[in-house]
């Protein structure tokens, strides 16, 4: 994950998310393995995210599309801009192009970046970089291609691969990929012996 983010130990990372939430681990370990600062907003602070990013001097937005809307919807009231913002990073949902695209005219130097990562592979598996100059085919961002170490594809319900625009499953491998749930009836008897 270095190379997509590109952290740097000047960085200044919002933290908005639950520890529960297991984006929450994707902002704290990549952001303290680069030696850059994680600021935990409060919840005060999300009454008006902007103003979090202003007032610490924050380049690095993390979080998931509904708050970016929010700070959007916010900002058609009064102008709210964050030009010191370098990187946007969006998980946990779907992107909608308009709110990435609303979201350069709010952090004019920021590069968006799209991550995908169901719960099981732990964070982060796909990531897809929005420059404004690619248009999607439809309404969402894709989620883009495999990171480091991760292998996809999508299949077709018959198990052959999926052709483009065939629906599918996606099928992912690599290390951070685990096998099961903890406390699950068969997760527990495992554990137990």
């Amino acid at each position: 994950l270095r190379e997509p983010l590109g952290l740097t130990p000047t960085d200044r990372m919002t933290h908005f998310p639950e520890l529960t939430f297991d984006f929450s681990i994707g902002e704290i370990f990549p952001c303290w393995d680069a030696g850059a600062c994680l600021y935990v907003a409060t919840a005060g602070d999300l009454r008006s995210p902007a103003a979090f990013v202003r007032r610490h001097r924050l380049t690095v937005w993390s979080s998931v599309p509904t708050l970016a809307a929010f700070v959007r919807e916010r900002a058609q009231i009064r102008s709210e801009p964050m030009p010191m913002v370098r990187l946007s990073i969006f998980c946990g949902e779907a992107l909608p192009h308009s709110l990435a695209q609303q979201w350069r005219s709010l952090a004019p130097a920021t590069r968006v970046l799209n991550l995908y990562g169901p719960t099981e592979v732990t964070v982060f598996a796909t990531a897809f970089e929005f420059d404004g100059a690619n248009p999607p085919d439809g309404d969402w961002l894709p989620i883009g291609w495999p990171l480091d170490q991760v292998k996809a594809r999508v299949v077709a319900p018959d198990g052959s691969p999926a052709t483009d625009g065939t629906a599918g499953e996606l099928w992912l491998q690599g290390p951070q990929v685990f096998g099961g749930y903890w406390n699950t009836a068969a997760n527990q008897q495992e554990c137990l012996v």
